[in-house]
């Protein structure tokens, strides 16, 4: 994983710059492009929009640096949203959610897939 501003080939010379240092050998396992979706999208703002009318309040964008299946969507040129409801402690086996907070997550998103879908 890689940050759009860096290029593949960029990537792999430091890699392999650093791998060499340290007398190690690299092999490719896995390549996506990194993500990087255009906040000016007319689905993106309805989501916005949308998310405003739920909670009062627009969604706050960040950088992801997580893995997704996002690239295979935007390989066909469909932007892609990446989303969840108020929870922690991720990938542990005291991950939880706030329930009103996933209620209002799906009320969200299912006003907005509705309307994206007509």
């Amino acid at each position: 994983r890689h940050i759009p501003e860096v290029s593949k080939k960029e990537l792999q010379s430091m890699v392999e710059k650093t791998a060499k240092k340290y007398e190690v050998n690299i092999r490719e396992l896995v390549y996506a492009l990194p993500v990087k979706t255009n906040l000016e999208d007319k689905r993106i703002k309805l989501y916005e929009k949308i998310w405003k009318e739920h909670t009062g309040k627009y969604p706050k964008h960040t950088i992801s640096h997580g893995a997704s299946d996002a690239h295979y969507f935007q390989e066909y040129g469909i932007p892609v949203l990446l989303a969840q409801p108020k929870g922690g402690e991720h990938h542990t086996e005291h991950e939880w959610v706030d329930k009103k907070g996933l209620e209002t997550y799906y009320n969200a998103l299912k006003k907005w897939v509705g309307e994206v879908a007509r």
